[in-house]
C-alpha cells in the first residue's frame, strides 16, 4: 500500500526525461547528498506529439514530495510522516522544439541538454537560465510563504535568448532516427563526444 503518491503532468507524452542538478557544472559530476524529505526534484523532459503538433523541451521543478508509507521498512514511521496531506507541486519552463524527442540527457546533471529527435537530429539545447529561474522563483515563493516583504508579484515566465535561437548550441544530422544517446564521461562538455 503506498500512503502518497504524486503525479505530475505535461500537456503532451514524453518518451524520456532526466533529472537536474542546480548548480551543478558541465565538469563536476553528479554529486550525491542526502535525500531529505519534503524533496524538490529538478528535471527536463521532451515531448513526443503527434504528427503537426507543438513539442516542446519542459524544465520542470517537482516540489513537496513526501516519503511514502513504506520507502524505509526498517525504520518506525512517524504519524506525522503519515498524515502529511501536503500537495505536491510542479512548475514548468517551456521551450519550443521542431521535432517530437526519442531521447535526452543532460550533461552531468547541468542545463545542457542533448537531445535526439524523431527528424534524426542530435540537437544541444541549453536549459541553464531556465533552471536558474525556476530556482530563484522557488526563493521568491520561500519569502512569500515566510511573510518577508517581496518587492511585488511576480509570475514564473521563461527567459528570452538574447542571440534569438531558442538556447539551441549545435544541431546535428544523423543518419537515421534513434532512441539511445550519451554524453562521454571523458570528454566533458565536447559535443563530438556524444554516443548515439
Amino acid at each position: 500500500m503506498v500512503n502518497k503518491r504524486d503525479n505530475f503532468l505535461t500537456n503532451r507524452p514524453c518518451l524520456s526525461f532526466d533529472v537536474l542538478l542546480p548548480g551543478n557544472k558541465p565538469q563536476s559530476g553528479a554529486k550525491s547528498q542526502p535525500l531529505e524529505y519534503p524533496l524538490t526534484i529538478y528535471t527536463v523532459a521532451g515531448s513526443q506529439a503527434p504528427d503537426g503538433e507543438k513539442n516542446y523541451l519542459y524544465v520542470m521543478k517537482w516540489s513537496k514530495l513526501h516519503k511514502t508509507r513504506y520507502d524505509d521498512d526498517s525504520e518506525i514511521i512517524d504519524e506525522e510522516d503519515i498524515d502529511n496531506d501536503e500537495e505536491a507541486q510542479t512548475h514548468t519552463l517551456t521551450l519550443r522544439l521542431d521535432a517530437p524527442v526519442n531521447r535526452l540527457r543532460s550533461m552531468n546533471g547541468c542545463g545542457v541538454v542533448a537531445l535526439w529527435g524523431s527528424d534524426a537530429t542530435v540537437s544541444i539545447y541549453d536549459c541553464t537560465k531556465h533552471l536558474e529561474t525556476l530556482v530563484e522563483y522557488a526563493k521568491y515563493e520561500e519569502e512569500l510563504i515566510e511573510g518577508e516583504e517581496v518587492p511585488q508579484k511576480r509570475k514564473l515566465e521563461a527567459p528570452k535568448d538574447p542571440r534569438k535561437k531558442n538556447f539551441l548550441l549545435q544541431k546535428f544530422e544523423h543518419r537515421m532516427e534513434g532512441f539511445a544517446i550519451q554524453w562521454s564521461p571523458h570528454s566533458v562538455g565536447k559535443s563530438d563526444e556524444i554516443s548515439c
